[in-house]
C-alpha cells in the first residue's frame, strides 16, 4: 500500500487532433487551438512556451492582490497571484522541507508540514505561521506518521488532518493552535466500512458543517469519498471509483462539488500518471476532468468563490518543470498560468487559495 505520495511526476504532452475528409472535395477540417493537451471532459490549453532560460526571480509585495494563492517550493513558502505571477517569499528557507501549506480562513496565519526527512522524531512537524513576518511556532500533534493536508475549522481555532499512529492505523486528529491541544477528532473506527489502514486526505467544507476523507471502502472494495456530517455525527459514502490510488480533495465553497486526485497508472515502483475527478456530492456522479499519460494532477484548491481552482501539475520528464493550470469550474476550461523549471528553486506545489488582508 503507498502512504504519503507527494511530490509526484507529471508529464505534459500536446496531443494534436486532425480533421477527417469527406470522400469528395473534402471541408477543411476546423482549426483547433494549438496546445490542446489532455483527455477527459475539460478542455485545457497549454501554449507555453519555455524560455531559453529561467528569469530571475523577484518578489514583490502585496499592494493592489487580494487574493492570493499560498503554494509549497520545497524548502520555502511562497504566494502567487491567480495570474501566476510571483508576489512574495513568504519563509525563505526551512528546517526541512514544506508539505501542504493552508491559509487560515482570515487570511492571516498558515499552517504548514515540514517533513525531517526522518532526520528526527517525529517524520513530520507542524508550524503555525504569520503570513505577515513568516515568523512560524511548532504545534503539538497528535498520531504518529504520515501527516496528511490539513484544513481549518470555520472560527480559525482549529486544524484538521489525518495521520497514523505507531500502530499504522490512520484516524482523523485535530490540533488547537491557541492552547495547542490535540486529540482524536473522528474515531473512524465507529464505522465499519472504512479501512483504517488505507486513509488518505480529510477535508473540512469552508462552509458547512461536513468532513470529507478518503479511505479504502470495505464494502466497494475501492477507495471512496465519504461525507461526515459533523452535527448529525452520521457519515456516508459519496463517491468511489476504481483507480489504484487516491490522495488529495478540494471542496467548493459554492457548490457541492469535488476535486479529486487519482493516480490512474501504478507501477509496481511508481505512480507514473494522476488525473483530477470533479466529483458533485449531491448526486455522487464523478467525471474525469484531466489526464494525461506520465503527467500528475497531484493537488487543488478552488477560488474563495468557488468559480475558478488552480490544479498542481508536475510536469518534469519532458520539461523538468512544475506548472500551474487555472481551471474555470462554469466553463470546464483550463489554461497554464505559470511553470517553473525544476530544481530553479521555484517548484511550486500545495496550492491554498484565500483572501490576504
Amino acid at each position: 500500500m503507498k502512504k504519503s505520495l507527494l511530490c509526484l511526476l507529471l508529464v505534459l504532452s500536446l496531443v494534436w487532433l486532425a480533421g477527417c475528409g469527406g470522400q469528395q472535395a473534402p471541408a477543411p477540417a476546423p482549426e483547433e487551438p494549438a496546445g490542446l493537451t489532455g483527455e477527459g471532459s475539460a478542455v485545457i490549453i497549454d501554449d507555453w512556451e519555455m524560455p531559453a532560460f529561467q528569469p530571475p526571480i523577484e518578489y514583490a509585495g502585496n499592494a493592489g492582490f487580494t487574493e492570493q494563492v499560498l503554494l509549497s517550493t520545497g524548502p520555502r513558502l511562497a504566494t502567487i497571484a491567480p495570474d501566476g505571477t510571483f508576489l512574495r517569499e513568504i519563509i525563505p528557507t526551512g528546517l526541512g522541507y514544506f508539505d501542504f501549506p493552508r491559509l487560515s480562513p482570515d487570511g492571516t496565519q498558515f499552517v504548514v508540514f515540514v517533513n525531517y526527512h526522518e532526520w528526527t522524531e517525529p517524520w513530520e512537524t507542524i508550524l503555525l505561521g504569520d503570513m505577515a513576518t513568516g515568523q512560524t511556532t511548532e504545534l503539538n500533534t497528535a498520531g504518529a506518521y504520515y501527516y496528511y493536508p490539513p484544513s481549518w475549522s470555520h472560527d480559525g481555532s482549529q486544524i484538521i488532518y489525518s495521520a497514523y499512529d505507531e500502530d499504522w492505523v490512520g484516524n482523523i486528529y485535530y490540533t488547537d493552535v491557541n492552547t495547542g491541544e490535540s486529540g482524536i477528532f473522528v474515531d473512524l473506527s465507529d464505522f465499519d466500512d472504512v479501512d483504517q489502514e488505507a486513509l488518505e486526505t480529510a477535508t473540512l467544507h469552508p462552509t458547512k458543517e461536513l468532513l470529507y476523507f478518503v479511505a479504502w471502502s470495505d464494502s466497494a472494495d475501492e477507495y471512496a469519498v465519504y461525507e461526515y456530517d459533523l452535527a448529525a455525527d452520521d457519515v456516508r459514502m459519496v463517491w468511489s471509483v476504481d483507480e489504484p490510488y487516491v490522495f488529495h480533495i478540494a471542496v467548493s465553497p459554492r457548490d457541492d462539488l469535488l476535486l479529486v486526485s487519482a493516480g490512474i497508472d501504478i507501477t509496481e515502483d511508481e505512480i507514473t500518471t494522476f488525473g483530477m475527478y470533479i466529483v458533485d456530492t449531491a448526486t455522487g456522479e464523478g467525471d474525469l476532468l484531466f489526464w494525461e499519460d506520465g503527467l500528475q494532477v497531484i493537488m487543488a484548491d478552488f477560488s474563495p468563490d468557488g468559480s475558478q481552482a488552480i490544479m498542481c501539475v508536475d510536469t518534469r520528464i519532458i520539461e523538468n518543470t512544475w506548472s500551474q493550470y487555472l481551471y474555470d469550474v462554469d466553463a470546464n476550461t483550463a489554461t497554464v498560468v505559470s511553470r517553473y523549471v525544476y530544481d530553479s528553486a521555484i517548484e511550486p506545489f500545495s496550492p491554498s487559495w484565500g483572501i490576504i488582508p
